[in-house]
């Protein structure tokens, strides 16, 4: 099952607040399904960033279990009941980082038919390369999903 969609509304939006960086405003938001070893079959919503070229600048990736419930979760390990937060940087291609959730607390509805999911999350977020860096995330989301199955 796939889902994607170009934001044109301002009823539309995923926005994340970074205690260390400048603000995150996805361009594009997507649903896709994928298979994870620790909790099966798992949705993953891809939020992009991009400039005024269409270029790919930063990503947020938010990955649960097709069986976990609407409602609030605990964001962190890769393992069911729980919801993985992934910040991808592609701002310099010589440098791409990533960044996990390691700590936090999400609340989210999907509805795949309607092709919708909104709500919030709260993480603290540590570089995957340095885990000495870590950054505080929080996020509001209501937005359209398209297709972003590769």
């Amino acid at each position: 099952m796939n889902v994607a969609a170009k934001k044109t509304s301002t009823q539309d939006y995923f926005d994340v607040t970074l205690e260390d960086a400048k603000p995150f405003k996805a361009s594009v938001t997507g649903l896709r399904s994928s298979i994870s070893p620790n909790r099966g079959r798992t949705w993953v919503v891809e939020a992009t960033e991009k400039d005024s070229d269409e270029k790919r600048l930063r990503v947020f990736l938010i990955v649960f279990s097709q069986t976990l419930s609407n409602g609030s979760h605990p964001v962190g390990e890769d393992k069911q009941g729980f919801v993985t937060i992934e910040l991808v940087d592609y701002t310099d291609p010589q440098d791409l980082t990533s960044q996990l959730a390691e700590s936090g607390n999400i609340d989210f509805q999907l509805d795949v038919a309607g092709s919708h999911f909104s709500g919030d999350f709260n993480a603290k977020i540590e570089k995957k390369e340095v885990k000495t860096v870590s950054t505080v995330a929080d996020g509001k989301f209501d937005t359209l999903l398209t297709s972003t199955n590769r």
